[in-house]
């Protein structure tokens, strides 16, 4: 009997094995990292991956069942936990001041020149300065490297994971979200950053390779979503800048587009190659520079006596309105930049042109043009920082669910009030600037 019910076991063994292997679908779904209908509420056609090891368990599960469906598709090079916990880099910094029972903004500040009178010129200051570091110092800087270089490894590999996945869900994508936060000097770089080349301008990987006959709407992060354009105007001298143009045969049906860039300074494409996606009807903007049509002319230099007469012909002539460049059928939303994050205002605004003049001639351009502004959040600031904290990814996911699930508009969500009206005294950011609760570490 025992040997009969030994067999018994091998033989539903072997079968189940084969069932499995001949389906192409793991008997464990509950250990997949990423998340799907299989393991959340998630409909069929679903899929959630938020870190590099979730998005290369992704592609192994659609290269194991390629007649899977994807149609709503949220990456991710980082988790909400990644974010939380600076991608469980150790704060370095915090250990020193420890060490040290310091609160001062240097935990290695020494009277350099009380050093100079007691050791001489002589003294090597870099070599004074390294035998002050602790052993617990060193072992938490050893350990950052060692995960910052684990890291950069897999960012390595990663554009080809996610070509992999886009190999398989390009053709039935309706929804695609693609989101960066992992810190750009991370991204190993094949070339000169002045190439045109997706190697080196941080082009999403094959984003432009395939098409996508079904794709509504598209968010990118921190990436460029459209081909190489020169990065300074004065590659132009004797003209109008160079645009950017869009390439429009992969996306015929995309109607809403989302582009945030918080870390890249790349120019954008003019609203006149926006004008040439057929489909597109809304149109969001998250801390990137304005397309041309909105940046305001160089200031030419004038004497007084010429800035005079120029004031006096514009009283007697006045110019005529401004066209507005806008598409009557496109819902145009901007997200500025954080003020403490400003140092590139130059991109868009006149050379002596501050946060608040900036923000003030935004507010002005959605009387005008029919521009949706949506205000700076202090509570994203607060909690992630100025880089993070804009399009932070619980927000971005609770978006994607919004739309997936049909109980809200999402990113497309048009913004209420007029809060750039009031008083600058009251725009937070001219107040006491908030500290974020999340220290800005070394990497």
């Amino acid at each position: 009997m025992g040997v009969w019910l030994t067999f018994l076991l091998k033989f539903l063994f072997v079968l189940q094995a084969t069932w499995v292997l001949a389906s192409g679908v793991p008997s464990d779904d509950s250990s997949r990292t990423f998340l799907s209908s299989m393991n959340s509420d998630l409909p069929d056609g679903a899929f959630i991956a938020t870190n590099l090891s979730a998005i290369v368990d992704l592609a192994d599960f659609l290269d194991e069942t390629p007649g899977t469906n994807v149609t709503h598709l949220l990456l991710s090079d980082s988790s909400v936990q990644d974010l939380e916990t600076n991608w469980g880099l150790i704060d370095v910094q915090a250990i020193v001041k420890a060490a040290m029972n310091s609160s001062t903004d240097d935990p290695h500040d020494i009277d350099k020149d009380l050093l100079f009178e007691e050791y001489g010129e002589y003294l090597n200051w870099n070599a004074h300065a390294d035998i002050d570091i602790t052993d617990e110092e060193e072992d938490a800087l050893s350990f950052n490297r060692k995960l910052t270089r684990r890291y950069k490894r897999a960012l390595r590999s990663n554009p080809v994971v996610v070509s992999r996945i886009l190999n398989h869900s390009a053709p039935t994508l309706e929804v695609f979200s693609y989101l960066t936060y992992m810190p750009q000097e991370w991204e190993i770089r094949r070339g000169p950053w002045w190439y045109g080349n997706d190697d080196f301008n941080h082009a999403v990987p094959s984003l432009l390779e395939y098409k996508y006959p079904h794709l509504r709407e598209l968010v990118v992060r921190d990436k460029i979503a459209w081909p190489y354009c020169p990065r300074w105007r004065s590659c132009v001298p004797d003209g109008p800048p160079q645009q950017c143009n869009l390439t429009t045969s992969p996306f015929p049906s995309l109607s809403h587009l989302h582009i945030v860039m918080q870390q890249l300074h790349e120019p954008l494409p003019s609203l006149s190659s926006f004008k040439e996606l057929p489909s597109l009807t809304n149109l969001r903007l998250s801390g990137t520079s304005l397309p041309l049509e909105l940046v305001p002319e160089p200031r030419k230099y004038r004497t007084w006596y010429q800035e005079l007469v120029y004031q006096v012909k514009l009283f007697l002539s006045p110019p005529s309105p401004k066209a507005n460049p806008i598409p009557s059928n496109l819902t145009f939303v901007v997200n500025p930049e954080f003020p403490m994050d400003s140092s590139s205002l130059r991109r868009y605004t006149e050379d002596d042109e501050d946060y608040n003049r900036y923000i003030e001639r935004l507010g002005t351009l959605t009387d005008s043009f029919m521009i949706r502004l949506i205000w700076p959040s202090e509570d994203n600031y607060r909690k992630h920082g100025s880089k993070l904290g804009m399009y932070p990814l619980e927000v971005a996911i609770e978006d994607f669910r919004a739309r997936l699930f049909n109980t809200g508009q999402g990113d497309w969500v048009i913004p209420e009030g007029t809060p750039w009206r009031d008083s600058q005294s009251d725009w937070w950011w001219n107040n006491e600037i908030p500290k974020p609760l999340l220290s800005i570490r070394q990497w």
